[in-house]
């Protein structure tokens, strides 16, 4: 894992228009779930937009579940490494992009994430991504906007991935830069 970030973080610029890169913390919580349980936690994500139309995120995510019936609590914890290629557009104008993910570490097995979406990756204005995506045949929703906070590198992000009627939220801060 920390190989994969370290490539991540070094990959040269040459020959790409300007890069962007974003490392946000957010909020996450769960709905769509029993009234004995409550889900959330933290994500701090990291990603890299190369150019027009290559982008790659790691991001680490941690789930607290507690069972108010049967009074228990359990952790979960995920690295997730992606790669979004935009085939028509720019990720800096708007872009329909296809996507892999591969969770790294969740504490049992690895799976993989494929997807297709559309987006904006300026880190200027309001930056949109909506997407469809697959997990071992399990369809998802998915849709998020960031937006700047004044004029500065600061910004807000909300959204949401809807998988088998249950909904994970999330809403935080970034950095663009």
């Amino acid at each position: 894992m920390k190989k994969i970030a370290l490539a991540l973080l070094l990959l040269p610029a040459v020959s790409f228009a300007e890069n962007i890169n974003f490392i946000g913390a957010q909020y996450t919580w769960m709905s769509g779930i029993s009234d004995e349980e409550k889900v959330d936690g933290y994500m701090v994500g990291y990603e890299r937009v190369f150019g027009d139309g290559f982008a790659a995120a790691l991001d680490y995510i941690v789930l607290d579940t507690e069972n108010k019936t049967l009074g228990t609590k359990d952790r979960h914890q995920e690295v997730n490494a992606s790669v979004d290629f935009a085939f028509i557009g720019s990720f800096k104008t708007g872009a329909v992009y296809i996507g892999l993910e591969k969770e790294l570490y969740n504490g049992s097995n690895n799976k993989y994430l494929t997807k297709v979406g559309v987006a904006t990756r300026s880190g200027e204005g309001l930056d949109f991504d909506f997407n469809i995506s697959t997990r071992h045949g399990d369809i998802g929703l998915g849709g998020s906007m960031r937006g700047q906070l004044s004029d500065g590198i600061m910004g807000w992000e909300l959204g949401f991935t809807h998988v088998l009627n249950k909904t994970t939220s999330f809403a935080g801060l970034s950095l663009a830069f």
